[in-house]
């Protein structure tokens, strides 16, 4: 149970920041 939790609760955050750094990639270049 706690492993399935986890895994809800990681899942949305790895979509997030993949779509965030894609977006900051995307709009900035000084990185």
């Amino acid at each position: 149970m706690l492993r399935s939790m986890t895994v809800l609760l990681t899942i949305p955050f790895v979509i997030f920041f993949s779509v965030w750094g894609s977006l900051e990639g995307k709009y900035t270049t000084d990185w």
